[in-house]
């Protein structure tokens, strides 16, 4: 569950930056919650849609909140703090969650979710390389 607002100003590239702190409780599995913290100042592009679905699902919808936090849960592998890392599955389902918490259509959920399963390994190794 969202506990705060997004709020991002547009900057060059087709990115955004935060402008303050998204909060996100994330269910781990059914007895352990994490609270998530995407900082102010992190970048996003929301959704790397393909070009040939953007008519279908545009960058700018219901998903926005739970794209900037996939973006951010990407962007560090999955590294929650030394003590607690999430697999690249588990970063996908929360993904998923929060679209679901977003009120994201369930068969655009899928879509969406479905599209990172399938194509997300390239990112997350990207990610692996720039360490």
């Amino acid at each position: 569950m969202f506990l705060t607002h997004l709020d991002t100003r547009v900057i060059e590239g087709g990115k955004f930056r935060l402008l303050a702190e998204l909060h996100y409780l994330a269910a781990i599995n059914h007895f352990f919650d994490y609270l998530i913290r995407v900082p102010i100042g992190f970048e996003t592009d929301f959704a790397s849609i393909p070009r040939g679905l953007r008519w279908l699902i545009s960058q700018n919808e219901r998903h926005r909140k739970a794209a900037a936090l996939h973006d951010f849960l990407y962007d560090r592998q999955g590294e929650m703090g030394s003590l607690f890392m999430l697999s690249r599955e588990q970063c996908d389902r929360i993904f998923l969650d929060a679209m679901k918490d977003c009120q994201v259509p369930i068969w655009k959920r899928n879509l969406m979710f479905w599209g990172v399963r399938i194509g997300g390994w390239k990112r997350w190794n990207q990610n692996s390389k720039n360490s």
